[in-house]
Order: structure tokens, then sequence, then C-alpha cells
């Protein structure tokens, strides 16, 4: 997972920045407020490869102001389990014995 935080930039950098994170990573974008980007990244890649991505990522975006990576947690897992869980049974109906 990353986290990339930037300023308060006009909606067209905001949609570039977007783009170009789909663009360069097999990512799912999770969250987004004001001034962050939270993402997950559906690949196994080096962090060394990472940091070179993001760093470059960061000069080509002058609104980006930082990011950081994080490992998943297990209370990310678990609340994974438990959404997958909840749209299962929303999909499969209920019968009575």
């Amino acid at each position: 997972m990353y986290l990339v935080s930037f300023t308060d930039g006009g909606k067209s950098d905001v949609i570039k920045l977007k783009s170009e994170l789909q663009q360069k990573f097999n990512c799912q974008l999770k969250d987004e407020h004001k001034t962050m980007l939270h993402y997950h990244i559906n690949e196994t890649m080096r962090y060394s490869d990472l940091f070179s991505e993001l760093e470059a990522l960061k000069g080509s975006n002058p609104i980006v102001e930082d990011y950081s990576v994080t490992e998943t947690t297990l209370e990310e897992v678990f609340l994974s389990f438990a959404r997958e869980g909840e749209s299962q049974q929303g999909e499969a109906p209920i019968t009575p014995v």
C-alpha cells in the first residue's frame, strides 16, 4: 500500500496524477480525500523499483508533496475478509430450514 499527499492543485492536476499512477502500477484507489490518495498495489515489486517510480512521479508532478509506503497490516486483511463476507451474504439469498 502507499499513500500520496499532494497540494490542493486543480482538478486537472489530480486527474493527471491519478492517471499516471494507474499507468505505472497495477494499483487500486482505496481512499481519496482533499489532498490525499491511498492506493493498494496489486503486484509484487522490489522496494527500490517502487521508490524509484514514486520519486520520478513526484519530480514530474509539482502537486505531489510526499508519499509513503507501508506493508498491509493484519487489520487491513481482516477488514478485507469482512467486506468480502458481507458482499457474498448480500448476493446469496438465505433460505430458512
